[in-house]
């Protein structure tokens, strides 16, 4: 499995980082912002609406499983490894988007944009977040796709109601459904702690468009933080002393938060577009007059 994931990463890197900075260009410095940025909500949207629809089904399976009306079949196993790779895709691409946004209101907040910065700094966020879903793609691939056997066992032990449970991840499998998911998770809690620091230290005020765009920014920390970070917490203290551990109710958790995500993604996009430059809007707020 080593030697799959290490040729397809180098592979599929090399061509990924070889045309991101010509894609993310042509988007982002098209002549008709406001088509690239419908274009851009419409493709969040959709991903995500497909995000969920996947979710219910892949839920609704393990608990028909669980009732006893469906079987573990192979049918089953392949459903279910082709729907893994594609919710772990999608999670990790709205993590890794979700922490580019927070990170480009950051250097909104921090540094009114003119044009040419914008442009540059949005490349470069979003270049590596391409570049870090990538990576996390072709190993959940590799993983659930090309070599499923550490992970879809053909029958399932007593208790266990979801795919995966009782298997032991060697070393690669832990790095991808293990610490993978775990960075992107809390990097979107550091950097939402971060960001509303330094909202709330700011004194330039921004127009209704950012503010709006902010307050989302806030929402996607907060449902990280309840949805994800406590969950999980809960779950590995429970872990520590051999106690039942809720893992089976984590998992919906997670899926229906990145679901969240997806609109939260879309909703930035849509309100932060809708005025082509920054620095001719941006006012401090020592310097407002008040209207007599």
């Amino acid at each position: 499995m080593l030697t799959s994931v290490a040729l397809c990463e180098f592979l599929f890197l090399f061509f990924v980082s070889s045309a991101t900075t010509i894609f993310v260009g042509a988007v982002f410095h098209s002549k008709y912002p406001r088509k690239r940025a419908n274009a851009v909500v419409f493709g969040i949207l959709l991903a995500d609406g497909l995000q969920a629809l996947l979710t219910v089904a892949h839920c609704s399976y393990w608990i028909l499983f669980a009732l006893g009306y469906v079987p573990y079949s192979r049918s089953a196993r392949l459903f279910c490894s082709y729907s893994s790779f594609l919710l772990l895709t999608a999670s990790s691409a709205f993590d890794w988007l979700s922490i580019g946004i927070i990170a480009k209101r950051i250097f909104i907040i921090c540094r009114p944009l003119d044009d040419r910065f914008e442009f540059f700094t949005t490349t470069v966020i979003f270049a590596i977040v391409l570049l870090v879903t990538s990576f996390g793609a072709v190993g959940f691939f590799v993983i659930y796709v090309v070599d499923p056997s550490e992970v879809i066992r053909d029958s399932l032990p007593a208790g266990c109601f979801t795919v995966g449970c009782g298997a032991k991840h060697p070393p690669v499998s832990q790095v991808f459904l293990v610490h993978y998911p775990i960075a992107s998770t809390v990097l979107v809690i550091v950097t939402g702690v971060v960001f509303l620091v330094i909202l709330r230290r700011s004194k330039v005020k921004l127009p209704k468009y950012h503010q709006i765009a902010n307050v989302i920014s806030k929402y996607i920390f907060i449902f990280h933080t309840v949805f994800l970070l406590i969950p999980y917490s809960v779950d590995l203290f429970l872990a520590m002393f051999n106690l039942p551990n809720i893992a089976t109710f984590v998992g919906p958790l997670n899926k229906l938060t990145h679901t969240a995500d997806g609109i939260f993604c879309a909703f930035i996009f849509f309100v932060s577009t809708r005025k082509r430059t920054f620095h001719k809007h941006v006012v401090p707020k020592s310097n407002v007059i008040p209207r007599k």
